[in-house]
């Protein structure tokens, strides 16, 4: 699921205990722009970088598992005519 420019403002809020004003400020643009940011305007390319940019500063880092490992068993004998003398 793709978060929205607001998204990511709201969970960096969250994450960091900035205010708006606070995180106007580290963005350098004023809090007009955060609160029409927030409500759904989309920014100009270079705030939406550094938003990009502070979100993934702000996010945990999870290593992602793409599938569950096991362990792998070979049953022996490989081939019927490997078996071991103690096999017979």
């Amino acid at each position: 699921m793709m978060m929205t420019t607001a998204d990511k403002i709201k969970y960096i809020l969250q994450k960091t205990g900035w205010t708006r004003d606070q995180f106007a400020s580290e963005m350098g643009v004023t809090t007009l722009s955060v609160y029409k940011w927030l409500d759904g305007r989309p920014p100009r390319q270079r705030m939406l970088d550094k938003i990009d940019e502070l979100y993934e500063q702000v996010k945990p880092y999870e290593p992602r598992v793409l599938a569950p490992r096991g362990k792998i068993r070979l049953g022996y004998p490989y081939y019927s005519h490997q078996r071991q003398p103690w096999e017979k």
